[in-house]
């Protein structure tokens, strides 16, 4: 791999004293601090936008950044030819993580199938480069793939799961049976914390497809992923008023469960039976991915401290 910054070395620990505005005077990844060193203290992250596509223009005039690796195209091209240059960074920094948005590292297609394809075509390139350079595969990163997976899932078979289906009736050749699909109307989500995009958006797509609107409440603890997700939703075509977010704590789930026809839930199982009885009560289906389901034995020789 060619070097694009060949007169920047390695970021190293120099001192307080040092004047290298390529080296760390107060970090020392070594450093041991309370029985833990310093890296281990301080997982640095960068975001791609930042370092890859922000001109540093301001109100004042055009940008400024010099990025002779990119040419100021749209292309799928021009986006892959930024992977390098990214994790050059990365490594001569000694930054160990980062995120992205889908529109920081693939240009948009002209369907969601070719923006899809060129995510996907990206999201490759830099799982390679995480492997050469020996670094692990981001859990974000991992979650991301899934979503876009489950698109292309329902783009290529949804059509033929809401189809019409026949079937033998009571009375063969006298009675006819045939199952027809037909939208619940507003299927409500409620989601957590731990895969916030993929649960609430993964989840909505075939709800979507089916032709019902969706409601969804985030944990209260990442509400901006979803917010992501319906943006992202929302660019690729989808109207305003069959997509909506309510945040808040469990009394906002509570009033949620008495508007929807339907009901989706995951999380804990003491929450989850709660859902049940206030489903039952109104009538509605409801779907439940609960915790606590898997024993767990521990025996007398675990290491418990």
């Amino acid at each position: 791999m060619s070097e694009h910054f060949p007169n920047v070395p390695a970021f190293q620990y120099e001192g307080p004293g040092s004047t290298n505005p390529f080296a760390f005077r107060h970090y020392n990844p070594d450093e041991v601090v309370g029985n833990k060193t310093m890296r281990d203290h301080l997982r640095f992250g960068a975001a791609y936008w930042h370092v890859m596509r922000n001109e540093l223009g301001d109100p004042f005039g055009a940008g400024t950044a010099l990025m002779p690796w990119d040419d100021g195209s749209d292309s799928l091209e021009n986006a892959l030819n930024r992977v390098p240059v990214f994790f050059e960074f990365l490594e001569k920094s000694q930054i160990d993580y980062y995120c992205f948005h889908d529109r920081d590292i693939a240009p948009e297609g002209a369907t969601l199938a070719e923006t899809h394809k060129n995510l996907e075509r990206v999201v490759d390139e830099l799982e390679k480069f995480q492997n050469e350079t020996g670094k692990t595969r981001r859990d974000a990163l991992s979650e991301l793939l899934t979503v876009v997976r489950t698109c292309q899932y329902y783009i290529a078979h949804g059509a033929r799961f809401l189809r019409d289906r026949r079937g033998a009736g009571a009375l063969p050749g006298v009675v006819h049976a045939r199952a027809v699909s037909k939208p619940y109307g507003v299927v409500g989500f409620i989601t957590p914390w731990n895969y916030p995009l993929l649960l609430g958006v993964g989840d909505t797509l075939p709800a979507l497809l089916a032709g019902n609107a969706v409601v969804t409440k985030p944990s209260e603890l990442t509400p901006l992923s979803a917010v992501l997700g319906i943006d992202l939703l929302r660019e690729a075509g989808l109207p305003d008023d069959v997509s909506a977010l309510v945040h808040g704590r469990g009394e906002v789930g509570a009033e949620l469960l008495r508007h929807v026809d339907y009901i989706a839930f995951t999380g804990s199982t003491a929450t989850g039976r709660r859902v049940a009885v206030a489903a039952g009560e109104r009538l509605i289906p409801y779907s439940l991915e609960l915790g606590g389901k898997n024993p767990m034995v521990v025996l007398d020789g675990a290491p418990i401290e």
